[in-house]
């Protein structure tokens, strides 16, 4: 029979598993191709123009003359800590570990003023359920802006949800201005001053309203900074239009309600996911009366953030789930704590849907701790095949790390993204290569995952061989790990 004790010690125990699962995952972690995009801005920022890429360079968008359509205040961050500690893949994977690390802070904050007794036992619960969520466990040391508008966004409503108890004017402003800084970090950070807003006038603050939501806005236009001529601000508009991630209906006054009816898929994309809503889906209805009349305000702030999320963002990913996450990961928490407060068989599934969860998250996450390729060692062993530094390079967007300290590198998702949205057509390999020739491609770099993925299959790694001639390129060596073809 499970005591009050023992139930202590299973919060003990779990956080303490996957805390321990996370640390010894860190140095077996991969680099993947967001993170080598969001790097690579990082690294470009301020050289020149405020923003100005080359890994999609080729795609039609003009980034390669500047950007302007970018997540800001998350790549500030990264170039800050570039300028600071230098270019290296791991400096940028801790940013999120940070922010993760400060909304761990955040969470026992709200825990320790909110739920008076045993609320380190709801604290352990809540992270360890946080952390284990597998996209959670991934992004929180992975260079993506998701955890870190996660903590910010969080740390809006911790202070709108005590200044609402406390009257308090300046702790609503301060709410304000966490919100706007999520939306600085990403657009879909937007969701926290909506949120916000909600919560607002649930309570009928409406004169709070009338600067929380000014405030929240005008630090999230800050987005706006590298945008000083109405010239810039129309290449913004062009660039955030055409971008290939949206879509023409992503544009329509009707969307944002047509998506309220497909926002289920982000919840139940795959078994993780499946698991984990679930096992949220039976807790609400186990405990719905209690968070009502304890966490009011936390409940009404979900809700709006969910809403908020499916009408703004484009597409059903998984990974902007990310931002209101949190909030779930507590409702679970706190009915774990209270698991022996309801009916026997009611505990009996939620341990079952539990387990399903923490089996489901857990089998991803250890695929992230044992499975590692050394992409950093891979492209240092590479670049010893090219002789003169600052060479021009084709080449997948991880031969960023650590090479774009020594040549110019220019991505095949350029390539990959024209043909396939911009022209809507199958590549050839004479056009693959007469693309490289195009852009004064010295080289061009190989991965195992670039032929099917940014080469479309145009092209297989067998087939290229010693002494052919393909296109004007040719052969310089070719090994499991990558293929290198130089300019004749």
């Amino acid at each position: 029979m499970i005591t009050q004790k023992k139930l202590q010690s299973i919060s003990v125990i779990l956080f303490s598993f996957v805390v321990i699962l996370f640390l010894l995952s860190l140095p077996n972690r991969e680099s993947g191709m967001d993170e080598s995009v969001f790097t690579e801005q990082a690294f470009m920022f301020g050289k020149g123009v405020w923003m100005q890429t080359f890994l999609f360079n080729g795609m039609g968008l003009k980034y390669e003359i500047q950007q302007y359509h970018y997540h800001k205040f998350f790549i500030l961050v990264g170039a800050l800590m570039k300028q600071i500690f230098g270019y290296s893949i791991y400096i940028f994977k801790v940013i999120p570990l940070i922010f993760f690390v400060l909304f761990s802070f955040l969470a026992n904050k709200y825990v320790k003023e909110n739920i008076k007794s045993e609320y380190r036992n709801i604290w352990f619960f809540w992270v360890a359920i946080l952390l284990l969520q597998h996209e959670v466990f991934m992004f929180s040391f992975y260079y993506r802006p998701e955890i870190m508008v996660m903590a910010i966004g969080f740390g809006s409503f911790l202070f709108l949800d005590k200044g609402l108890k406390e009257g308090s004017q300046k702790l609503i402003i301060i709410a304000a201005i966490f919100a706007g800084f999520a939306g600085f970090t990403h657009l879909n950070g937007m969701i926290f001053t909506f949120a916000g807003f909600i919560l607002l006038a649930i309570h009928k603050k409406f004169k709070a309203i009338l600067y929380f939501v000014p405030i929240g806005g005008f630090i999230t236009s800050f987005y706006a900074f590298d945008m000083l001529t109405p010239e810039d601000f129309n290449a913004f508009l062009w660039q955030f239009q055409n971008d290939y991630n949206l879509e023409k209906e992503d544009f329509s006054i009707f969307t944002p309600f047509i998506k309220f009816f497909r926002e289920h898929q982000r919840f139940f994309h795959d078994y993780e996911e499946a698991c984990y809503s679930s096992l949220l889906i039976l807790c609400l209805i186990f405990n719905f009366k209690f968070l009502r009349k304890h966490h009011p305000n936390l409940m009404v702030y979900y809700l709006a953030l969910v809403i908020g999320l499916a009408g703004l963002s484009h597409g059903t990913t998984t990974k902007y789930a990310l931002l209101h996450v949190a909030f779930a990961s507590f409702i679970i928490a706190v009915s774990l704590h209270r698991i022996l407060e309801i009916h026997k068989w009611k505990q009996i599934v939620l341990v079952i849907a539990l387990m399903g969860t923490i089996i489901s998250n857990g089998y991803n996450d250890l695929g992230h701790t044992f499975n590692k390729r050394d992409i950093t060692a891979i492209n240092e062993e590479i670049a010893s095949f090219i002789p003169d530094e600052k060479q021009v390079v084709l080449a997948d967007d991880i031969f960023v790390f650590n090479q774009i300290k020594h040549h110019h590198i220019n991505g095949l998702h350029g390539f990959m993204w024209y043909y396939k949205f911009k022209l809507r057509k199958e590549p050839t390999p004479e056009e693959f290569f007469s693309f490289a020739k195009k852009y004064n491609n010295q080289y061009i770099i190989l991965y195992p995952e670039s032929y099917n993925d940014e080469l479309m299959g145009i092209l297989q790694q067998e087939e290229i061989v010693d002494n052919q001639n393909y296109f004007g390129y040719g052969l310089l060596e070719k090994n499991e790990e990558f293929v290198i073809l130089e300019k004749l």
